[in-house]
C-alpha cells in the first residue's frame, strides 16, 4: 500500500507562495507545463488516487501536478459542472490543452501528459476550458 501524503501538503493553497510548497519537485522552477486534478473531497476514487497523482505527473520531467478541490470558494463564480471525477486540466500556462474526466490508471494518464507535452499553447479549447485555465493560473498557480 502506497504512503499517504498528508493531506493538507497535495492541496494547492492561494495563500502559499508556491502551490505545491513542500512536495518533491522534479520539474524545473520554470516550467509551464501544468496537470492539475480537479476533485472534490468527497470523492472516494480521488481520495484514493490523491497519493499517486503528484509522484505520477512529476515522473515527466517538464510537469508539475496540481491538485485543486473544486469545491473550493474559489471556483463559485465558475459555475463548474464537472461530474465525474477524476477530472484533469492539462495547460500550458494559462491556455488549456486538455480537460476531461479520466480513469486513474497510470499507463493512461502518462500517455496523455506525453501527448499534451508536445502540444503548444496554439492549441486551444473551448472558451469555458480556458476560462477554467486562465483561473487556475491567475488564483492558484500565480497567486
Amino acid at each position: 500500500m502506497p504512503t499517504r501524503l498528508p493531506e493538507s501538503a497535495l492541496k494547492a493553497s492561494p495563500r502559499s507562495s508556491s502551490p505545491n510548497e513542500g512536495l518533491p519537485q522534479t520539474a524545473p522552477d520554470n516550467t509551464d507545463f501544468w496537470v492539475v486534478c480537479l476533485c472534490a473531497d468527497w470523492c472516494h476514487i480521488c481520495r484514493d488516487w490523491q497519493a499517486t497523482f503528484h509522484p505520477l505527473v512529476t515522473a515527466h520531467a517538464t510537469a508539475r501536478a496540481l491538485w485543486l478541490d473544486i469545491e473550493d470558494e474559489q471556483f463559485d463564480a465558475l459555475n463548474l459542472d464537472i461530474e465525474t471525477f477524476p477530472t484533469l486540466l492539462i495547460m500550458r500556462r494559462d491556455t488549456a490543452l486538455f480537460l476531461g474526466p479520466v480513469p486513474p490508471v497510470d499507463e493512461h494518464i502518462n500517455r496523455l501528459i506525453a501527448h499534451c507535452a508536445q502540444q503548444d499553447a496554439a492549441t486551444r479549447g473551448t472558451a469555458t476550458e480556458q476560462a477554467l485555465a486562465a483561473h487556475v493560473w491567475k488564483t492558484f498557480i500565480c497567486a
